[in-house]
């Protein structure tokens, strides 16, 4: 008897599941532009977008109601996710200009990613480069991608860098501010598109 209690309740929360998934899908993806399939949100993410934002198949976003994932994107910004991407809780991407994210890259914990500086200092007005994250990248749990840099394939950002400037291919970089610190001898493996 408790053995059948325990399937009716397992597939009451396989149902439920599925059920907050669906409804997950249709809360966020208007918020695009353009989606590919497979978009999987996983937890509270808020967007705002005043601009553009493309997305490509198989992307992940993970994240709790006490860090949820933010993307920001102005008037005249254009975000673009590439294939199987997975961003994790807390990150934040604030877009004015241009942020190109690759295929097949990862996007840890409480990751900053911008393209300007979002406000002037003194008489200094806001400046605004396009950023970009080229395929297979991964970027650690907290680390900051900053304005006008981009990220070389395969290269790993460690936990904790702030990136200021371009980052070779198959490069680890870590620090404030990031440094290389080892070429990788990652060997390139083709995928199925």
């Amino acid at each position: 008897m408790v053995l059948g209690c325990f399937h009716v309740n397992y597939y009451l929360s396989k149902a439920a599941r599925k059920f907050l998934h669906v409804w997950r899908v249709g809360r966020y993806r208007h918020h695009f532009d353009e989606c590919g399939s497979g978009f999987d949100p996983q937890g509270k993410v808020v967007i705002v977008n005043e601009g553009t934002l493309r997305v490509g198949r198989n992307f992940t976003m993970r994240s709790f109601a006490f860090q949820p994932i933010q993307i920001r994107i102005g008037r005249e910004g254009n975000l673009t996710i590439g294939d199987v991407v997975i961003i994790n809780q807390g990150a934040r991407i604030n877009c004015s200009k241009e942020i190109v994210i690759g295929n097949h890259c990862q996007i840890g914990d409480e990751v900053i990613i911008m393209d300007n500086d979002w406000h002037g200092v003194g008489e200094r007005l806001t400046r605004t480069e396009s950023t970009k994250i080229n395929d297979n990248v991964w970027i650690a749990t907290r680390a900051i991608i900053l304005r006008g840099v981009t990220l070389g394939e395969g290269c790993v950002v460690a936990a904790g860098a702030v990136v200021t400037r371009p980052v070779d291919a198959f490069t680890l970089v870590g620090g404030v501010p990031a440094q290389p610190i080892r070429m990788l001898n990652l060997p390139v493996v083709e995928r199925h598109k």
